[in-house]
């Protein structure tokens, strides 16, 4: 912003990665990442990465709610597989790690998991996805979605790491803890 023709960011962290393809429209000129070993280095031109809309304005809690650093990823997906349902139906993670957790947005990304775990479906109740898959055969619990309950955890989980990227280029976020503070509250329970 202060004038530079070409950032360089020398890190090997994907996190990075998606926090720097979701600000690079604030930067003038060049966004590059340097990443790989000091034996067999690569630079990525995050400048020229082109999404849609959709996609660029939900990048950042796609990777939170398919696995990051901080949230895990659905079990047997991992983000080729979410990419492809993320290019199609990114929209339901509109509202996601914006404002205050609502039922309504809580439905949305449930819908796209049912989209993950059943793409031929138009299914948008996990459990019965899960139910449907047990039924014809997936016995192992590695290959079926997660409850409902479970999933309202995971959500609530990219939810505040969204949040927190959202805001990542200002110096005092203002982040909903209400999240936060019931999914502590939950774990100290178990």
């Amino acid at each position: 912003m202060d004038g530079y023709e070409r950032i360089i960011v020398s890190c090997r962290d994907t996190d990075v990665l998606v926090l720097l393809t979701h600000f690079a429209g604030q930067l003038r000129g060049e966004l590059w990442m340097r990443t790989g070993t000091r034996q067999e280095r690569r630079y990525v031109a995050v400048h020229d990465i082109q999404l849609t809309p959709t996609m660029q304005r939900n990048i950042l809690v796609y990777h939170a709610v398919t696995g990051c650093d901080t949230v895990s990823q659905p079990s047997g997906h991992g983000k080729k597989t979410t990419w492809k349902v993320f290019q199609q139906h990114g929209a339901l993670l509109d509202d996601l790690g914006r404002g205050t957790l609502s039922e309504s947005t809580i439905r949305s990304v449930e819908e796209l998991f049912c989209r993950i775990y059943a793409p031929a479906s138009d299914e948008t109740n996990i459990n019965d996805v899960r139910y449907r898959m047990f039924q014809k055969g997936t016995k192992d619990q590695e290959k079926l979605p997660p409850t409902r309950k479970c999933l309202e955890h995971h959500i609530k989980r990219a939810h505040h790491q969204a949040q927190v990227w959202f805001q990542a280029d200002v110096p005092i976020p203002k982040i909903d803890t209400s999240v936060w503070t019931i999914l502590c509250q939950t774990n100290s329970q178990t």
